[in-house]
């Protein structure tokens, strides 16, 4: 039967249903309800009576107590999510205008991480997919999975819920308080406003092995002034050291001497294993770490263009509570039944 606007608003699609709950992706939930594998309120469903059908496929009542069969249970089971730190000059999907490699190369059994047991060849691996795009100039955690609920969820379409993404990037160009403050929250992109964000400069001390963030100022002339400071004591150090004021290349060294990213390994690869120079873990610039709760396409290095920075070097360091800090740059792992991204 055809649906009416009023009927309509009190039901939902069966394929949403399933998908908003957890249970499985859309596509999935297509597939097991034309196998007959969903029931609803403990009866299986049947497109031919008992739940209204319009248009848009089977609809029910939101309340309504949907699960899958054993058999589909089985196979939401099997499915694998892979995470791989990607290196510098991969895509994350192939590209006919391009000549880099896809980052489906990468998922080797030369390059499985020691701490990942499984001896399964994701070469015959049925419809394993990325879940976003990562740029061939940007580095860090890609995720691949066969698995439509995690695609609902880090796309933003699993009940709303938005997934953090962590990135490290480091810039040069003029950071005071006014620019962070815009990054935070400020910018268009596209003619839509971009989500409010967490910007924070971070500095690593490697004589102290400390982290240090710069949080938000109530005021920008706050935060402004006490990078100045900062600048003013490293020129007063190397005076102390040298006998004569420090230049402004050699206030940038020496800032960059105590700045890096600690990262246990996962800035370097060797270049016999991936055919590419080793990465250093050096940042002779600002480093920003930037907290998004949405990811259009290249956002950080757009965010940071539209406010004068000028980017050379991005790492997603995580996507929700999942992380790639003990992953080296060009291994993957699989996913494990313990760990969840949000």
């Amino acid at each position: 039967m055809e649906l009416t606007a009023a009927l309509r608003s009190s039901l939902v699609r069966l394929v949403h249903l399933c998908a908003d709950r957890g249970l499985c992706g859309v596509n999935e939930a297509k597939e097991f309800i034309a196998l007959g594998l969903v029931s609803v309120d403990g009866k299986v469903v049947d497109r031919g009576g008992g739940t209204a059908v319009g248009g848009g496929g089977v609809w029910v009542e939101r309340d309504a107590e949907v699960q899958l069969l054993p058999r589909a249970q089985r196979v939401q089971a099997s499915k694998v999510t892979v995470l791989l730190n990607k290196p510098l000059h991969y895509l994350t999907y192939a590209a006919a205008s391009s000549t880099a490699p896809p980052s489906r190369r990468l998922l080797t059994a030369a390059n499985r991480h020691v701490s990942c047991s499984s001896r399964i060849d994701l070469a015959k691996c049925r419809k394993l997919h990325p879940t976003d795009q990562l740029d061939a100039d940007t580095t860090g955690l890609v995720v691949f999975t066969q698995d439509g609920r995690v695609v609902s969820l880090l796309s933003g379409r699993h009940g709303g819920v938005q997934v953090e993404r962590e990135y490290h990037v480091q810039v040069r160009g003029r950071l005071d308080g006014q620019v962070l403050g815009l990054l935070r929250h400020g910018l268009t992109m596209d003619g839509i406003d971009l989500l409010p964000c967490q910007v924070d400069q971070v500095m690593v001390s490697r004589r102290h092995s400390k982290t240090r963030t710069q949080q938000p100022r109530k005021d920008d002339k706050a935060a402004s002034g006490e990078g100045q400071e900062t600048a003013s004591q490293l020129s007063s150090e190397d005076h102390q050291r040298t006998g004569h004021p420090a230049d402004d290349d050699d206030q940038r060294k020496a800032a960059g001497d105590e700045m890096m990213i600690r990262s246990d390994g996962a800035l370097s690869v060797s270049s016999d294993a991936l055919d590419e120079a080793a990465v250093v873990d050096e940042w002779p610039s600002a480093l920003l770490r930037f907290i998004l709760k949405e990811d259009r396409p290249r956002q950080v290095r757009r965010m940071c263009a539209m406010v004068g920075l000028e980017v050379e070097r991005v790492h997603r360091v995580r996507i929700g509570k999942v992380d790639v800090s003990r992953l080296p740059l060009g291994r993957w792992r699989l996913m494990t039944k313990y760990e969840s991204f949000v």
